[in-house]
């Protein structure tokens, strides 16, 4: 049987629709960890934003960091949030959307110090105290006086009673406790960064014909500066 040529362009037109079609009308549910994280804070409004310029809507489901990640790694959520590149040798089914939407940076945090940030051998002078699970912080503070804890009020409440010299924490979460801890003013934070990396949106394979999108997107929400308009609202109520 002879089939025209007109009659396959209209069906690929057709099949071509109606997965758009199907894009735009399912939610994409996303993975990430606990809700009142300040980096989900900063990073939740603009993905929420892409995906909108996308004509998509976003589900998100908050699980404690492991379980999130395995839940986009497996399929069960269609995409992670953020993370670091660091995941991606273990989680081969997640594909980078390789615009940054968020510095992560680890800072120094004193009370009375006035310590010269020149890398992290500029610290084994002092007692540190960070969070345990802070994997830069571990990998590199080996051999120095080290206090893990499993909180991050509990390590600022030491640093304020003197019990250690320095806090490790990343900058927005650390900001954020001791705005809520009463402590603006009383502990300082010093720049520059001790460690920098840069997060970036995830989604699983069977997703990936979205990342070139996402991509476009977000690269035009940069030039537009609305990422940073985005965040710069977020910390102003953060720390109100």
């Amino acid at each position: 049987m002879k089939i025209r040529k007109g009659t396959i362009f209209i069906t690929v037109v057709f099949i071509f629709l109606n997965c758009q079609i199907a894009l735009t009308q399912v939610k994409v549910k996303i993975a990430t960890g606990n809700e009142d994280e300040p980096l989900i804070l900063l990073t939740e409004p603009v993905i929420r934003e892409a995906y909108k310029r996308i004509g998509m809507t976003v589900y998100v489901q908050y699980f404690p960091w492991s379980r999130a990640i395995y839940n986009s790694n497996s399929g069960n959520s269609d995409s992670e949030l953020f993370r670091l590149p660091v995941i991606e040798e273990n989680f081969k089914n997640l594909i980078r959307v390789n615009v940054p939407i968020v510095n992560v940076d680890l800072v120094v945090f004193v009370k009375d110090l006035d310590i010269p940030i020149q890398g992290w051998e500029s610290l084994k002078p002092y007692r540190l105290g960070f969070v345990r699970g802070l994997k830069a912080a571990e990998a590199n503070t080996q051999g120095m006086d080290v206090v893990m804890v499993s909180a991050y009020k509990q390590v600022f409440e030491m640093l304020y009673r003197g019990r250690i010299d320095v806090v490790i924490e990343e900058r927005f979460s650390g900001l954020k406790i001791i705005n809520e801890l009463g402590y603006f003013g009383k502990i300082k934070m010093i720049e520059p960064p001790i460690h920098r990396s840069l997060a970036y949106h995830y989604v699983h394979v069977r997703n990936q014909v979205l990342v070139p999108q996402l991509e476009q997107v977000l690269q035009k929400m940069g030039k537009e500066g609305l990422i940073k308009k985005i965040q710069d609202k977020v910390m102003e109520e953060m720390l109100r």
